[in-house]
């Protein structure tokens, strides 16, 4: 992804709430002047409190979906039974064989959700209470791993475009394209406004709503923001900048988004309190009923990537593999750096498991605290060392989450 070098100034009706005491000396190299559009009406009503706390979407759990039994007869060879509409007090108990081929294939119905399954014996989830490591491609290669082995997940539905994010809902991948398609089909809901998306390949995140997907936002590269299903709409970045031409001026609109990190409703899992949108210039903007945080060297212009929220902030995943955290007083870098060179590839996202974050590379390799983990296993070469891979995920597909 390549690096954007311009700078952005901060609205000027942005009051953050905290300031924090930085360990750099931002250097401003420009001037910026971030305008928000005329006609838009945020609905959000910011109204922090100190007892809030951020939710890391990595904690959601994930209810599974249960796994069909088939049901056999002496002469025929068994046919699969399908439970289409499970409820939240069944237990399903998952059985994935490796060679279990259904002979007949049922007729999907809209409200049904394909599950992945993986090619070869699934993956030793040695990772993050009992959960592993699922990889994303941008040609649609879908991996799952632990810390020491790995296997491709075959997708039971195709996909239309190049995807750039995948989502875990239920234990089932969704695919988001750059186009904005989503993916399955049967995981799509009806729009419930927002932001007109800017579609001509620029959809940069998604992430669904509520414990089912019941809804889910959509981001893209020039700070717009849809909401669909349960989901709530509570406002767009605005990144813009003043061209001058001679006798000419102007404002252009700047892809600078990069990620979106939602706060769901306590009271309410289905829908969200609001949600964050990082900057690649290190910029953080809240939006709906969540506490405004401070921007990480916004004036500097650092290729952020990503971010997570955390129990006392967020922290941000930097171009060269650095992560950076906010602890609602200061900012600390983590040192797990995996750049050394110039020619080195870069970083692209991060999740925080076993109290440390994995790291992932543009050819799919995975560093901790300065490692590499084990990422040239028997069943995992031919899967990673190609550039192209793109986002992480924690969980395990197709297999039930431990409760914690």
């Amino acid at each position: 992804m390549p690096t954007e070098t311009v700078v952005e100034t901060p609205t000027p009706t942005e009051t953050p709430t905290a300031t924090p005491t930085a360990t750099f000396t931002p250097v401003p190299t420009e001037t910026v002047v971030e305008t928000p559009t005329p006609t838009e009406t945020p609905t959000e009503v910011p109204t922090p409190t100190a007892t809030f706390t951020p939710v890391p979407t990595e904690t959601v759990v994930e209810t599974p979906t249960p796994t069909e039994v088939p049901t056999p007869t002496p002469t025929e060879v068994p046919t699969p039974t399908e439970v289409p509409t499970p409820t939240p007090t069944e237990v399903p108990t998952p059985t994935p064989t490796a060679t279990e081929v259904p002979t007949s294939t049922p007729t999907p119905t809209a409200t049904e959700v394909p599950t992945p399954t993986p090619t070869a014996t699934p993956v030793p989830t040695a990772v993050g209470a009992d959960r592993g490591l699922v990889l994303l491609s941008q040609d649609g290669t879908v991996v799952q791993r632990g810390k020491d082995s790995g296997t491709e997940v075959v997708l039971d539905y195709a996909i239309v475009g190049r995807p750039i994010d995948l989502e875990l809902v239920n234990n089932q991948v969704v695919l988001t394209t750059v186009n904005g398609g989503i993916f399955p089909e049967s995981f799509k809901k009806d729009s419930n406004g927002g932001s007109t998306l800017d579609n001509l390949g620029n959809i940069i995140d998604m992430e669904p709503v509520g414990p089912n997907g019941e809804g889910y936002l959509v981001l893209d590269r020039f700070g717009n923001v849809h909401a669909y299903g349960t989901a709530a709409f509570h406002g767009s970045a605005v990144y813009e900048e003043e061209v001058i031409l001679g006798t000419y001026r102007f404002k252009q609109k700047l892809p600078l988004a990069v990620d979106l990190e939602v706060v769901p409703d306590p009271a309410n899992p289905a829908t969200n309190l609001g949600y964050y949108i990082l900057a690649s210039n290190g910029k953080v903007t809240a939006f709906g009923n969540v506490p405004a945080m401070p921007s990480f060297s916004e004036e500097l212009g650092i290729g952020a990537l990503a971010m997570q929220l955390t129990e006392k902030g967020y922290a941000v995943l930097l171009r060269d593999g650095f992560v950076v955290e906010w602890n609602g007083i200061e900012f600390n870098t983590v040192t797990n750096a995996i750049i050394n060179t110039v020619n080195e590839p870069g970083a692209v996202d991060f999740v925080w498991a076993d109290n440390t974050y994995f790291v992932m590379n543009e050819l799919g390799e995975i560093f901790t605290n300065k490692l590499r983990i084990n990422n040239d296993p028997a069943s995992f070469q031919n899967l990673t060392g190609f550039y192209g891979f793109y986002d992480l995920e924690l969980g395990t597909v197709g297999v039930a989450a431990p409760v914690e």
